[in-house]
């Protein structure tokens, strides 16, 4: 059985609902963390605390992914408010693989996506409408000194993944779809 469930679609919404999961998440980790250190001793071999270690390394995990960063960054682009930083974002999602080695945000997110239970779906609308920006003709204005120039952003044909929340008995399940690239080739001379 599948539910729609209402997601607000104007970004400034969305922003300050996951700003503030966000920090209901770190609270309720501190708490856990509080949790883990008082008990460690007494129950470390109970079934029930080997499950309380397993959320808190996932906890940890979906720190390390630094979340609140990756979304920051989806937010430029959605939002275009820094022209210069939106154009980099855009160009960095080409390449899987940054040049610093590391996968580029999106990869992050859609990992930290893979993470999240509680605030999947607003974090699957951010997926959903960077993906799409991404696969569109871009052309941004950027004024530096006075000087005002346009940068193009052509995005390359590639699939792309978006994703879908499906209820099923007692939780989300997050669904990959890959889509066909449905990008015109532009031959330069």
């Amino acid at each position: 059985m599948a539910s729609e469930v209402e997601t607000p679609d104007r970004p400034e919404i969305l922003q300050e609902r996951l700003k503030s999961f966000l920090r209901q998440l770190q609270f309720e980790c501190a708490i856990l963390e509080r949790i883990v250190h008082k008990n460690k001793n007494q129950h470390r071999r109970c079934g029930y605390f080997q499950y309380l270690l397993k959320v808190r390394r996932d906890f940890r995990l979906l720190q390390s992914a630094k979340l609140e960063e990756l979304l920051n960054s989806c937010f430029q682009v959605i939002s275009g408010d820094k022209p210069k930083q939106k154009i980099n974002l855009l160009e960095s999602l080409k390449s899987r693989i940054c040049d610093s080695g590391k996968p580029n945000f999106m990869e992050r997110l859609l990992g930290a996506a893979r993470l999240l239970s509680q605030i999947l779906l607003d974090v699957v609308s951010v997926f959903n409408m960077v993906s799409s920006l991404s696969q569109e003709r871009q052309s941004v204005k950027l004024t530096q000194e006075g000087i005002e120039i346009f940068r193009e952003y052509y995005p390359i044909n590639r699939d792309y993944v978006t994703l879908e929340c499906i209820w099923e008995t007692d939780k989300y399940i997050l669904v990959e779809r890959m889509h066909k690239s449905e990008i015109e080739s532009f031959i330069f001379m």
